[in-house]
């Protein structure tokens, strides 16, 4: 949300280099935004413990939001739209599902 409101501040000419900026602000903010807790826990804590902990939680659990946002939320999104726009007269089993025999 940083990246976006600093890039939508400056003035560009063409789409492609309101993209490129925005992607060279997103990477300035978000990569210290990661790293800075495994460099604080490395040098500043000195422990092998903290540390591991802090990397397991930017390796795995930052994963699984990304997973959860970029699949899951899609995928659920999909669904709720064919339930909810489904045709009455199918039960929505698949073909041939509801059909008279």
């Amino acid at each position: 949300a940083v990246a976006v409101r600093l890039t939508r501040g400056e003035n560009h000419q063409m789409d492609s280099t309101f993209e490129g900026r925005l992607a060279f602000k997103f990477f300035l903010v978000v990569v210290p935004n990661n790293l800075l807790p495994l460099l604080y826990a490395t040098f500043v804590l000195e422990s092998a413990n903290i540390l591991f902990y802090q990397a397991l939680q930017t390796m795995i659990l930052k994963q699984a939001g990304i997973l959860f946002k970029d699949v899951v939320v899609p995928l659920a999104k999909l669904r709720i739209r064919k339930w909810r726009y489904k045709d009455p007269g199918t039960t929505g089993l698949g073909p041939g599902a509801g059909a008279p025999d």
